[in-house]
């Protein structure tokens, strides 16, 4: 009796753990639970969090005959608390105690699965609830179904989360067999062996990836543009229709912010519709306190927009998401070392907004409209028809670079930090010495932590920098005693001023650091540490290059990403060739950057848009930027400087008085080509010497008058006081007289004209103007007859007289006119005609192939985000960037330092500079890289460079808009003889096919070659390269081929394409004419030979008289 008494205490301890029975068919299982025999419940044991084809197991007791319910409930766009599965059974009191049971929880496929061929619906649900509840049986009959669960006597509910349609998994074929099908369907299937057919239509992308990498901000306006492709599927479609009024999705962003925002509003993201380019739902803004304004459109087209309190931290990253669940938004900021701190805030809008999810494009960062903050955004993700709670959204996991980002920002603040007090330790040694008027062997001794002693005291300057920091401080150490400020002033704030917000000092240290590549390239290691403390002081020239090191392995370790985010932080400091690398390497999708033309064009367009400024500030170490390469001995002959015999030859002509040599001496000068650096007072006066001995030379007029005037007007900047003297007297001087003593001259009256017109240096007089621009106008000369568009579009404001000279200037292929015009159409000023961008395209068109830089720009915005009857074309947008930003002279001192490099022998500068020039994705320096490589002088590719980069640049320089057909011809010979092992014949006869449409004569050989060789060319290629000969026709396809050789123009491919060509013709004939040429063949042969000689002789010839005659 004892032992039972214990053994029912021990089963009353247990309870619900004490289970006797389990049964997976529909019996029940009998618990022993004393707290339960008098009540009335229904639990599901383990729910599901997502909804599945799975078993559930229900646990329940009644304490009088009742009725167990199972649903599932849920709200999509078309219905609102919607029972979509249903299942009861019934529970007997008689039993008595708690039970379990099992169920299959099998809602239809159209919540479960994605569409397929036979599936025709996938619905959307947005909200799902699993149910249970408990009815009495007798009053079961008289509720009507969908009320059960409000009626019930007990009842619980389970929310649940479902994937969306196309998040789902695909039926199996088996599944599909299980039910009930028609014939039709039944034999489709028996037909599908993979059940991967039974997919209808493509996946739709409901996560759109706006930006993946992390990309650098500068504060200006531009951004990542991104458009969200339209779905395709019907149900998407509508469910978009449905939603534009109660829109619900998810911004994911994050964001490190160097700073606030400089002016009122700066953007983190921007939406705006296709073409108008007009502000929609949703707009995230930081403002100048670091606070985040919200902006959306109402129902009634009116634009509302909120503030938060919180604040955003600057120096870290930080996830932003926000989420807009109809009216309400709400927005999460996750910070800290592993975004462990958040805050939240939202609020909710007073009206329903607007938001079309397929009509705009996406801008992360600025646009053309508003300026970006200072900074970097990554992994920008948008939800498209979710909105998700912040809590569920999991953290990136790839945060490598992110991490290397802040720690080059916090190192660099740090050393610019000591940087700074070793320039207060040196200013207070030079305000002793200007006090005490002492010898620099004395300093007095003053610390910030100490008070100042009562009785100042003398010792030695004893301060030795660590030998990590020597080269920078002895800089710094000039910038305070070299150059010192007047006696009196605020020393500290002159040492600032003359440091230039660091730039100076970090362009120092970069011509310190170059120095080494004087000695071997084994040195080079030796210009890391300095290049970085140069970067670190914004100097993003060394930025480049010491990422360059890293990333080829040159000097230091090879450090991929160490190299990223030295070129991020290069192009965030608005520093070009970083800009132009980073562009080049979202081009080719190299280095692991992801290929993406909306990255590569935004990064050129940063350059792009600064190009022009650059071209017109004069600085004597700047270059035109000229494209040579270093296999063409001709143009080679023209690039060795002041002291290359073509330069020495030009002066020696203008000292004699030769005007023709006075002008291309003076042009020279001025742009800085050659290789000779520019000098802007020597050219002044070389222009002026051509224009006194050739007063007839519109030219000479024309550059001697326009480059007086532009030395003291608003293009100062331009011209600097880099010697050259402010006359603007002479300027109009020269002018009257052009125009006075030349009436013939059109340049003359209209460079008097435009003056006059301007009033740049004259008072503004319009009728004498207009007489001298008519005048010129009368003679053909397109600009003048611009001007006077322009002075009737500006001055008069008389758009259609403005218009009829536009048009007229713009017959003449005047680029200024087509520029005009194109920005008339673009903003909607053409009388009649409302804004046609199709109109702006084709006139910026016109005027950016004539070398229009500003409509060059246009035009790849209008790219950019297309117009009524143009999709979208960021490829086009991103190369009409790239040709603007090739031509920023930047690039062309980097050329420069390349070929001095290599005109001196001095091998080591011309690989650096060669290769950071290449990086940047320029084709004349990718070739002339490769040809160093090729070359290997010294060693120095084999040895230095980790990376192979031969064939690299010689594969980089073959492909694009503007390929090289050296290049692919190397590369054909790459791919035919297997230079690394494996030989590729398709891909050999498309690099040689390539090169051949341009009429390259070797590439029209090497073709040839391989036909004689059996290699099979499929007839595609015969097709582009337009030669309408059956391919069973081999030796007409071989004449074909070697008589566009012999006569492509080049001299050196003559006699051997044509001695080929007649050796083809002869094996013709030969097989034609067997048995007659066995009887002539003597004589034949004689005669092609005698003819075919002659015929090269008369060649020759006639060459040699042209170069005699030139």
């Amino acid at each position: 009796m004892i032992f039972l008494i214990i053994l029912a205490t021990f089963v009353f301890i247990l309870g619900n753990n004490a289970t006797l029975e389990n049964s997976y068919e529909d019996t029940v299982t009998v618990l022993v639970d004393t707290d339960r025999l008098n009540k009335n419940y229904v639990k599901v044991l383990r729910p599901p969090k997502i909804l599945a084809d799975t078993w559930i197991e229900v646990e329940y007791r009644c304490s009088e005959d009742a009725t167990i319910g199972i649903e599932l409930v849920a709200t999509s766009d078309f219905q609102t608390d919607a029972i979509i599965y249903h299942k009861h059974f019934f529970c007997k009191h008689k039993f008595g105690g708690a039970r379990r049971k099992l169920i299959s929880l099998s809602p239809a496929d159209s919540v479960l699965y994605r569409r397929d061929y036979l599936l025709k619906q996938s619905h959307n649900i947005y909200k799902l609830e699993l149910r249970g509840w408990l009815l009495n049986t007798e009053t079961l009959g008289l509720i009507v179904r969908k009320n059960y669960f409000v009626h019930s006597k007990v009842s619980v509910v389970y929310p649940l989360e479902i994937l969306s349609p196309y998040s789902r998994p695909r039926r199996s074929v088996h599944q599909i067999s299980s039910v009930c099908l028609t014939w039709l369907s039944r034999m489709l299937i028996s037909h599908l062996k993979d059940s991967h057919f039974l997919e209808q239509c493509k996946i739709e992308p409901e996560v759109v990836d706006l930006v993946k990498f992390p990309v650098a901000l500068t504060g200006s306006f531009a951004g990542i543009s991104k458009d969200v492709p339209p779905f395709s599927d019907p149900l998407l479609r509508h469910q978009v229709h449905l939603s534009k009024t109660s829109p619900r999705f998810t911004f994911v962003v994050y964001v490190y912010m160097q700073e606030h925002c400089e002016q009122q509003l700066c953007s983190i993201i921007q939406r705006k519709t296709h073409y108008t380019n007009a502000y929609t739902t949703p707009l995230l803004f930081v403002n100048r306190e670091g606070k985040l304004h919200v902006q959306v459109v109402l129902e009634n087209n009116k634009a509302n927009s909120m503030l938060t309190m919180a604040k955003i931290p600057i120096g870290q990253w930080v996830r932003i998401v926000y989420v807009q669940n109809r009216r309400k938004w709400t927005m999460t900021f996750n910070y800290g070392e592993n975004f462990e701190l958040m805050t939240q805030t939202g609020a909710t809008f007073p009206r329903r907004i607007i938001y079309d999810d397929q009509d705009s494009l996406i801008h992360i960062g600025g646009s053309k409209t508003c300026v970006s903050f200072k900074g970097y955004a990554a992994h920008a993700k948008l939800y498209r028809l979710r909105a998700l709670q912040a809590e569920k959204i999991k953290f990136v996991e790839e945060v490598e670079l992110m991490r290397g980002i802040k720690l080059y920002d916090d190192k660099c603040q740090r050393f610019r930090k000591k940087m700074n007090g070793v320039v207060d330790d040196y200013q207070q040694m030079m305000q002793y010495y200007i006090d005490h008027k002492s010898t620099r062997r004395y300093v007095y001794s003053v610390r910030t932590y100490q008070e100042k002693p009562s009785k100042p005291y003398c010792k030695v300057w004893s301060y030795k920098p660590s030998s990590k920091y020597s080269l920078v401080s002895g800089i710094l150490k000039r910038f305070v005693f070299d150059k010192p400020c007047d006696y009196g002033a605020d020393q500290s704030r002159c040492v600032y001023d003359k440091m230039y917000d660091g730039k100076e000092i970090g362009k120092l240290l970069f011509e310190k650091a170059t120095k080494v590549l004087k000695n071997h390239i084994s040195d080079i290691s030796q210009m890391v540490l300095p290049l970085q403390q140069s970067s670190c002081y914004g100097y993003h020239r060394a930025t480049h290059m010491v990422a360059i090191m890293y990333s080829e392995g040159i000097g230091a370790r090879m450090d991929t990403t160490k190299s990223l985010i030295l070129e991020l932080a290069g192009a965030q400091g608005k520093g070009r060739l970083s800009a132009m690398a980073l562009g080049s390497q979202h081009f080719y999708g190299q280095h692991g950057l992801p290929l993406d033309y909306d990255y590569a064009f935004y990064y050129y367009e940063l350059v792009a848009k600064e190009t022009s400024a650059d071209r017109e500030k004069h600085d004597p170490g700047s270059l035109f930027t000229e494209h040579v390469r270093l296999t063409d001995t001709a143009a080679l002959k023209t690039q060795s400087g002041e002291k290359g015999d073509y330069f020495l030859w030009l002066k020696y002509q203008a000292k004699h008085g030769i005007a023709d040599a006075q002008g291309q001496l003076a042009r020279i000068l001025f742009w800085g080509q050659h290789g000779v650096e520019r000098d802007i007072a020597a050219a002044v006066e070389y222009y002026r010497l051509f224009a006194e001995n050739s007063p007839l030379n519109p030219i000479a007029q024309f550059d001697y008058g326009i480059l007086l005037m532009k030395s003291n007007v608003a293009r100062m900047l331009f011209w600097g006081a880099q010697g050259v003297q402010r006359n603007m007297e002479a300027a109009v001087r020269y002018y009257e007289m052009g125009a006075a003593e030349h009436p013939e001259n059109p340049i003359a009256l209209f460079d008097y004209g435009i003056i006059l017109l301007r009033g740049q240096g004259v008072e503004k007089n319009y009728e004498k103007a207009l007489e001298q621009l008519e005048a010129a106008a009368d003679l053909g000369h397109s600009p003048a007859i611009t001007a006077l568009g322009w002075y009737y579009l500006n001055v008069v404001h008389d758009i259609p007289t403005a218009i009829k000279y536009f048009e007229k200037a713009d017959a003449m292929n005047d680029k200024n006119a087509a520029y005009n015009l194109g920005f008339l159409y673009l903003h909607g000023r053409y009388p009649g005609h409302p804004v046609d961008r199709a109109k702006a395209l084709d006139y910026h068109l016109k005027a950016a192939r004539a070398g229009h830089i500003d409509s060059s720009i246009i035009l790849a915005h209008i790219y950019n985000e297309g117009h009524e009857t143009m999709q979208r074309s960021n490829y086009l947008a991103m190369m009409w960037a790239q040709y603007v930003a090739f031509l920023n002279p930047e690039l062309g001192i980097v050329l420069r330092k390349g070929l001095d490099g290599y005109f001196e022998g001095d091998w080591s500068a011309a690989f650096i500079y060669y290769i950071m020039a290449a990086e940047t994705g320029v084709k004349v320096a990718q070739f002339n890289m490769a040809y160093l490589c090729d070359e290997n002088f010294d060693g120095l590719a084999s040895s230095f460079i980790k990376n192979e980069c031969t064939w690299k640049y010689y594969n980089l320089s073959s492909i694009g808009e503007w390929a090289y057909t050296e290049s692919q011809i190397k590369m054909g010979d790459y791919h035919w003889y297997g230079c690394l092992g494996k030989q590729d014949i398709p891909a050999a006869v498309e690099m040689y096919s390539r090169a051949a449409a341009a009429n390259e004569p070797q590439a029209l050989f090497n073709l040839a070659y391989l036909v004689e060789e059996g290699v099979k060319i499929d007839d595609t290629t015969w097709t582009k390269l337009q030669i309408n000969i059956p391919p069973s026709n081999q030796t007409g396809i071989l004449m074909e081929l070697y008589q566009r050789c012999r006569d492509s123009g080049r001299d050196e491919s003559y006699l051997p394409c044509g001695l080929a060509l007649l050796r083809i013709q002869l094996i013709d004939m030969y097989s034609k004419y067997n048995t007659l040429m066995k009887l002539s063949s003597v004589f034949g042969i004689t005669a092609a030979l005698v003819v075919t000689l002659m015929s090269l002789i008369q060649h020759l010839k006639n060459r040699q008289q042209i170069i005699e005659s030139v």
